[in-house]
């Protein structure tokens, strides 16, 4: 009976799948609850300016981060075939990583993962709710998890930058781009050797989306440029404090040269 318990869970599912409909009303409240929520919580946390409340809050998103990853890939183990899911649902695709990221941030909240998923979780998640790459609908499993990991990234990001006042600087955002493109080089040849499409390296993802408009490969040397102008654009809220930052540094160096300057004889 135990043995049996994939295949009701699988038939189970199956029953309840539908098509996806883009923004449709499960799809408009997965994108409203993605910004209010996280602003709900880092108000919540920085009112309360307790330790115990911080810790629940972050502790709590990563615990479901943990149990909606877990429950993905179980899921999707017991209903594909092995080709079938060593091709198409390994933890592989940079949203993936950003979820895995997204957790460690959660529970350990190192500055150097937000300075990676920063980017990372809102140029590419950002895009993956607005324009899901999905055939089945709501509530599907493959739906609920795919919605609950994307808004979990955004939702951990936000509340670490609103609540827990982590910040980004451009040298950051080169970082991250540089650690994206390596980390593609080498995905293509585990695609190569797995005859899969993660991070859409081989050819356009299912899903109806704007940004694969040129045919493979062109879309990719397309998407490049456009990635970086993207890492740019989530940039921008951070670089005016980065350049008063820099002004403040600067009349500081300038301050103490001149005490230098005026102590010599």
């Amino acid at each position: 009976m135990a043995n049996d318990l994939p295949t009701v869970v699988a038939k189970t599912a199956d029953a309840v799948e539908s098509t996806f409909v883009y923004m449709d009303a499960p799809h408009i409240f997965c994108v409203v609850l993605t910004v209010t929520l996280p602003l709900l919580l880092a108000s919540w946390i920085r009112r309360s300016d307790s330790e115990r409340v911080r810790k629940g809050i972050l502790w709590t998103i990563g615990s479901l981060m943990v149990a909606n990853e877990l429950l993905d890939q179980v899921y999707h183990i017991s209903t594909l075939d092995r080709h079938t899911y060593l091709t198409t649902w390994l933890p592989l695709h940079l949203c993936d990583i950003s979820v895995i990221l997204v957790i460690v941030l959660m529970f350990w909240r190192k500055h150097r993962v937000f300075e990676v998923v920063y980017f990372w979780g809102v140029a590419g998640a950002s895009q993956s709710i607005l324009t899901p790459d999905l055939t089945v609908g709501f509530p599907s499993v493959t739906w609920l998890c795919y919605f609950i990991a994307h808004c979990g990234i955004i939702i951990g990001i936000l509340v670490s930058c609103w609540g827990l006042k982590m910040r980004v600087t451009f040298s950051s955002l080169l970082r991250s781009f540089l650690i994206a493109n390596i980390y593609a080089v080498g995905l293509i040849f585990v695609n190569l050797a797995l005859g899969a499409n993660y991070m859409f390296l081989c050819e356009i993802p299912a899903g109806e989306s704007p940004f694969f408009f040129a045919p493979w490969p062109w879309y990719i040397l397309v998407l490049e440029p456009f990635a970086f102008l993207l890492f740019c654009v989530v940039y921008l809220p951070f670089l005016p404090g980065e350049l008063k930052l820099r002004r403040e540094r600067q009349a500081e160096l300038q301050e103490c040269l001149a005490d230098e300057d005026g102590r010599t004889p």
